[in-house]
Order: C-alpha cells, then structure tokens, then sequence
C-alpha cells in the first residue's frame, strides 16, 4: 500500500484532524455536563425536612404529630408537588397537586406515618423535569421508582 502524501496527506494533516475532533468532543461532553448541572439547579434548591411536632411526646408515643416541610429556595415555581410513602403501597400517596411559588414554603402536620416510614417528595420544577427527594435528601430525577400504576380494568 502506497502512502503517498498526495493521496492521504501528511502527519501534520492528520494530527490537525484529529486534533480538531477532539476539540470537538471535550466542547460536546462539557456543553452535556453544563446541561445537566444547569437542570437539577433549580431543583436542589428545594428544601424538605421533618420535623417533631412535640419533642416530649415522642418517648409516650413514637407515633406522634410530625410536621413536614417543603421550602422552594428557588427562582421559579414548582408543580406538583406530594408526599409519597415509599414503603406502604396501600397509603403512598398524600397531599398532591400543590404549586409553590419562589420563597414559598408548604406544611403539613400529621400523625399518618412514623420515624421510621417517613414520606418522601416528589414534585414537577419549571421546566416540567419531574423530581424526588427521600427523607436523607438525596435527589433523584424522575417520579418514585414504585410509580403510580392505573388499576387494573375487569373485563
């Protein structure tokens, strides 16, 4: 095979080539990576925290009021929002349809569930990119992983 330079061209053709390309790919990786930081922005700054109604009746009753909170931080509203259960099928979900404005904070107090078997959220942000939080925090894309299944038609 004949590697003529008028046929294939010379090295420094081919390391400007390929140099370009990969100019090309690091720019794409860092464009995605900025995509990606720029949509889960609005949604890290939302804040969701429990909290005992009344310390001193937690040792009488472990199941007693508990006051759950939700915090928009951010620029812009936020859809959607509920409180899931994550391991009670029968009882997963509560409180939905709620809107939160920048600055908004949402509150309910309830004696439903537990310390040990507490809500998790869920909710839409602004761009309609769908998120939950469990009770550590921990940010997730995407509605609950159990998702809300339609009942089953009789036929």
């Amino acid at each position: 095979m004949d590697f003529n330079p008028d046929t294939w061209g010379t090295v420094a053709d081919w390391v400007g080539g390929l140099g370009t390309a990969a100019a090309f790919a690091i720019t794409a990786f860092v464009i995605g990576g900025d995509i990606k930081r720029r949509r889960r922005d609005q949604a890290s700054r939302i804040s969701y925290y429990v909290q005992i109604a009344d310390p001193a009746s937690l040792r009488d009753n472990p199941r007693d009021d508990y006051i759950y909170s939700v915090h928009n931080y951010s620029d812009n509203a936020i859809y959607s929002v509920f409180l899931y259960h994550p391991v009670n099928i029968e009882d997963r979900k509560m409180k939905s349809d709620v809107a939160l404005l920048p600055g908004d904070e949402w509150t309910i107090r309830t004696g439903d569930w537990n310390h040990a078997n507490m809500p998790c959220l869920a909710f839409r942000d602004a761009d309609g990119n769908r998120w939950n939080k469990d009770k550590s925090g921990k940010l997730r894309a995407g509605w609950p992983a159990f998702g809300f299944r339609k009942q089953p038609t009789s036929k």
